[in-house]
């Protein structure tokens, strides 16, 4: 079965050799795609910038100016914190990993016999809002993808698997009745937002849809949301296309979140996604964090085989009781 990916090392963005959120990262992700040995089944997308019209949908002139600006002017850290840096190559690189996440939804779109892609890109993107950036992000790669496919009059679904909360896109898309978001997150991690009761603006009720989990959630869990929230949510809003924040930070490996996925659980939940949403859903993967290298190589190579119905035999599936209130709050709240 044939697949897409795209790869932005962007190793010209630099935040620094401490900073978490580096080239290796990338490169860790590149190298669990090489172990699948996809061969000519693999569709590599070109590396291309991110069209200004395309930019437009999401993030207005005067953001996108203010960015490169600080990118000319010698650069600056964007918050007092030092996480998030706007280098004199950063803006560029923001617009590469934007761009190339368009490019391989286009190969998705354009193929009849291409259903699933991955993006594998940095800087990340959930973290950045309209008109700023945060959280190591500079701009909203999936939420451009998704706005995209939405004037091309897809109906489009994220869900964002990350264990911080995508505040960016889900101020991108909080009153977008065209687009629906799905967040699952480890409650009280930054940035501190996505309670369950964010569920959309008033003309988009019910398209906003936030899992705050406590830490120490696993695999199960993920399971249970999968099978009681996102399938019925699939089945109502009958999505042609499901774009996945694949965030690998929800590892047990991973040293900035409190979940407990191994890389087998990263499977499971990309092959059941793909069976709730059926054979003619598109389905998109686009990178977020993830900061164990390890970890990012594994769950890569883990959610490809479960978007291509293969098999995975690293590590074991995870079980908590944490987490599994939380989902049966977060089901009734939501009328499911």
């Amino acid at each position: 079965m044939n697949f897409a990916v795209g790869y932005v090392r962007n190793d010209q963005h630099d935040p620094g050799e401490m900073h978490v959120e580096r080239v290796y990262r990338v490169d860790a992700a590149i190298k669990g795609v090489e172990s699948l040995g996809l061969g000519s089944d693999l569709i590599v997308a070109d590396t291309i910038s991110v069209s200004l019209e395309d930019l437009y949908l999401v993030h207005p002139k005067e953001y996108i100016d203010k960015l490169t600006n600080v990118s000319t002017s010698g650069g600056a850290w964007a918050d007092e914190y030092e996480e998030t840096w706007i280098g004199e190559s950063s803006t560029l690189a923001a617009m590469n990993a934007a761009g190339t996440s368009v490019e391989v939804m286009s190969i998705l779109r354009e193929s009849k016999a291409v259903n699933y892609g991955f993006s594998i890109i940095r800087p990340p993107g959930h973290h950045a809002g309209p008109r700023y950036p945060m959280g190591f992000c500079l701009l909203n790669n999936i939420g451009i993808v998704a706005r995209k496919l939405s004037t091309l009059g897809e109906k489009v679904m994220i869900i964002d698997i990350d264990v911080h909360h995508g505040n960016g896109t889900q101020d991108i898309f909080w009153d977008d009745s065209n687009v629906v978001y799905l967040s699952i997150h480890q409650n009280g991690l930054y940035p501190g937002t996505g309670k369950l009761t964010e569920i959309g603006g008033e003309n988009a009720i019910l398209k906003t849809l936030n899992i705050p989990l406590e830490a120490g959630s696993a695999g199960n869990v993920f399971r249970m949301i999968l099978e009681s929230i996102i399938s019925p949510t699939i089945l109502r809003e009958s999505p042609t296309w499901i774009l996945v924040s694949a965030g690998f930070d929800s590892h047990f490996k991973d040293p900035l979140g409190g979940f407990e996925l191994s890389s087998r659980d990263y499977f499971n939940f990309a092959n059941e996604l793909r069976q709730s949403a059926g054979r003619d859903t598109k389905m998109l993967y686009v990178l977020e964090g993830g900061y164990d290298l390890s970890a990012i190589k594994d769950s890569t190579s883990a959610s490809i085989l479960g978007l291509l119905d293969g098999s995975f035999n690293l590590e074991n599936e995870t079980y908590s009781e944490a987490g599994t209130k939380d989902v049966k709050n977060a089901k009734s709240y939501f009328g499911f």
